[in-house]
């Protein structure tokens, strides 16, 4: 059946939507940091298209991160999508097998739409460039979040939120990563397979040759992993390999993995270094076991990549 439910399944991790039917709040000192998801985001356009005019005849989407709020609006009010580069280079829209009416050459009303804005110099740029090329359309400007500051820089926004934020979309390449504690395995790199965790040379050559996953791009406050100590060597050559700038590579001081599976001390190990550094705000967590028990060891906010879910 279609539904926004199943279109968001198809790009969230199972089980996502029952974790995330509100938003959260991470606290810093006593300011809140708002973490905001794709569900988040699909409820909040939804009651907000009341607003929108019906007879908006395109909606045009600003890379990157405008694009899936612009697809969720096509989708929603039936209507053609496309990129603002698509729209400067006069490439139509595609829209599969559904029927829509669109007049390719001569969109009248045309729907500018992005995440989120907040000082609206991005917008601006968008704005000046439009106004330089196009003179016999109408355009209209939509943020799915704006803060308080802001909101009068577009014509329509779905909700007010203010500073710091953080979304789901972003937050390995935001610059909260600067006070944030990561794992390494299903973070940094791709966790070892059975054959390659054998604590020998397959282990090792794991190490060194890894596939990357996500990679920050502002310096980790700290990485906080189970791996074995006496791997440091391997494990920072690998890092440097891969450009990753961090302060603190913290890792698991015991002699072997057998040692380690019999303490079972994961979680126990990285929520009591977070909980002791007084710089670390969020953990960053590959596995929701360890996520939630982070979360509960420490006091402190955790969020498990795995899942997208923020744990209190």
């Amino acid at each position: 059946m279609f539904s926004i439910k199943n279109i968001i399944k198809n790009l969230l991790p199972y089980g996502f939507l029952k974790i995330y039917w509100k938003k959260k709040r991470i606290t810093q000192n006593h300011q809140n940091i708002h973490f905001n998801t794709f569900y988040n985001m699909s409820i909040s356009i939804r009651k907000s298209l009341k607003y929108i005019p019906s007879d908006i005849d395109l909606v045009v989407g600003i890379p990157r991160s405008g694009m899936i709020p612009a697809y969720m609006i096509e989708l929603f009010l039936n209507k053609p999508c496309c990129s603002f580069t698509e729209f400067k280079n006069n490439i139509p829209p595609e829209h599969g097998e559904r029927n829509i009416r669109y007049n390719s050459k001569y969109p009248q009303k045309i729907l500018i739409v992005d995440d989120s804005i907040c000082s609206g110099t991005a917008l601006e740029k968008i704005k000046q460039s439009i106004s330089k090329y196009y003179t016999n359309q109408i355009f209209l400007y939509y943020a799915v979040f704006s803060t308080p500051e802001a909101k009068n820089k577009v014509d329509y926004y779905a909700e007010i939120i203010e500073l710091p934020r953080i979304f789901q979309w972003n937050y390995m390449y935001h610059s909260i990563v600067n006070k944030s504690c990561l794992d390494f395995d299903g973070i940094l790199c791709e966790d070892p397979s059975y054959e390659d965790n054998d604590d020998g040379d397959r282990y090792k050559r794991f190490l060194l040759t890894a596939k990357p996953l996500y990679i920050p791009n502002t310096k980790i406050h700290a990485i906080v992993t189970s791996r074995l100590e006496k791997y440091r060597h391997e494990t920072e050559l690998w890092l440097q390999n891969h450009n990753i700038q961090y302060d603190k590579l913290i890792m698991l001081d015991l002699p072997d993995a057998r040692t380690r599976q019999r303490s079972n001390a994961h979680a126990l190990f990285k929520a009591d270094i977070y909980k002791n550094d007084k710089d670390a705000i969020l953990f960053i967590e590959s596995n929701d076991k360890q996520a939630r028990d982070i979360a509960k060891l420490s006091g402190k906010a955790c969020i498990c990549l795995e899942t997208d879910s923020l744990y209190e």
